[in-house]
């Protein structure tokens, strides 16, 4: 197991994640959740914080890592 992220991820966190390391975009990911482009950025820029990620590929390598997305 990898690096968890410093605080847990919410359930809309965690969703949101499972899209970003499917390599969905803002817009589909919105779409696909009912929710505004902008709440998804949102809730990636918070994913990104607690995880201390640099970038998009920064993050999904830490989430696999630590096993909270596949």
């Amino acid at each position: 197991m990898g690096p968890l992220p410093v605080e847990p991820l919410t359930p809309r966190e965690q969703q949101t994640l499972d899209l970003i390391v499917a390599g969905k975009s803002n817009k589909e990911m919105a779409k696909m959740l009912g929710i505004s482009p902008r709440t998804i950025e949102v809730h990636r820029s918070r994913i990104m914080l607690k995880f201390g990620a640099h970038n998009a590929a920064d993050l999904v390598r830490k989430a696999m890592l630590a096993g909270l997305s596949a």
